[in-house]
């Protein structure tokens, strides 16, 4: 088995089968919980553009708050947990 990194955890090579192994993200003091409102119903693009200036950190949100499918689970009404805007860019 190969092993490469990749942005927030590791792609694994068997044979011809690829896996990835997502990176746990530890929480901070500093993290705080939202309550998603309809404007980011299934669009965790949005959230991390009025958050963090950028869409390139919504797969930190997902996988900040274990979310595999945002259609069915980033949805309105949702309490998720985000990372201070200092801490998240360090993920770029």
């Amino acid at each position: 088995m190969t092993m490469r990194q990749n942005k927030g955890g590791k792609i694994l090579t068997d044979g011809n089968k690829q896996f990835w192994k997502r990176d746990v993200i530890p929480q901070a003091l500093t993290d705080f919980n939202i309550t998603l409102d309809a404007k980011y119903d299934q669009n965790p693009d949005l959230l991390s553009e009025d958050l963090y200036g950028t869409t390139k950190l919504e797969w930190l949100i997902l996988q900040f708050n274990n979310i595999i499918d945002p259609w069915t689970e980033f949805r309105t009404g949702s309490i998720i947990r985000l990372m201070v805007k200092t801490r998240a860019l360090e993920y770029l």
